[in-house]
């Protein structure tokens, strides 16, 4: 997880550079990057994306 607040029970990164070295040490090859527009647009400049999922939400909410 790419996230400034730890949660319990997963990996917290706080940098895309943290996130490169965690997944090179763990071998990861299933990553989903959970955000807001920054997220999405640093993970689609840093890694070959293969695949995108995409959730639409029929309401408004005040967010970045």
């Amino acid at each position: 997880m790419l996230s400034h607040s730890p949660i319990s029970d997963v990996y917290v990164v706080d940098s895309y550079s943290g996130l490169d070295t965690l997944l090179e040490e763990l071998k990861v090859e299933e990553v989903f990057f959970i955000g807001g527009t920054s997220v999405y647009e640093e993970a689609l400049k840093r890694y070959k994306i293969s695949e995108i999922h995409i959730t639409e939400i029929f309401s408004d909410f005040s967010c970045d």
